[in-house]
């Protein structure tokens, strides 16, 4: 019973979002030039931020690019675009123990006022099923 479950929420998520068309991509705003380097420093400052202990976050396969996040109508979510961020983090617990490495993603845009994190995704370690919904940052 848990596995249709999670079937059917999977299934209701993927059909929820989508992605641009390729002329969405061609003709979007990706907002002012980010470097990598201070994309990659402003996503481990703010997912450090999200942790119950930042100062415990270790990373790896951290990258930055152009790119794009697609809609999630389900969560509110438009398609973002500007430079997107990936890679994993591990951290402790509120028991001080690390729990494993956790996929986080998400946008840095500089529309003109700096680059900050616009969007983000982080999955939990004790995520069962691994989704994540993107949250948009004001």
């Amino acid at each position: 019973m848990k596995y249709f479950g999670y079937l059917f929420f999977l299934s209701l998520l993927t059909s929820c979002a989508s992605a641009p068309t390729q002329e969405d991509i061609d003709n979007a705003d990706y907002g002012n030039s980010v470097a990598t380097s201070e994309c990659i420093m402003l996503a481990k400052s703010f997912i450090s931020n999200k942790l119950k202990d930042p100062s415990s976050a270790q990373f790896n396969n951290v990258n930055c690019y152009r790119g794009w996040e697609g809609n999630v109508p389900i969560a509110g979510v438009k398609a973002t675009y500007g430079y997107r961020f990936v890679g994993n983090v591990n951290a402790k617990n509120g028991f001080g123990g690390y729990t494993g490495y956790s996929p986080f993603s998400g946008i840095v845009r500089d529309d003109g006022y700096g680059a900050r994190v616009v969007r983000y995704c982080m999955v939990s370690s004790t995520d069962e099923y691994g989704i994540c919904l993107s949250q948009m940052v004001y």
